[in-house]
């Protein structure tokens, strides 16, 4: 069983990995990565970012 990504794969990964850094809050990104709850207002934000 081979699990290495494909190139399209990994191509994709980059791809999310470089919107992530460029879109995602500092703010955002710290309360994930610390556990703590996302409020209403954060969860907006970051669909607003998704949507455009």
């Amino acid at each position: 069983m081979d699990l290495n990504f494909t190139p399209e794969e990994e191509a994709f990964r980059q791809q999310v990995v470089r919107f992530l850094n460029d879109k995602l809050p500092a703010r955002l990104s710290s309360k994930v990565r610390n556990g703590l709850r996302l409020t209403r207002d954060d969860m907006a934000e970051w669909h607003a970012i998704l949507n455009e």
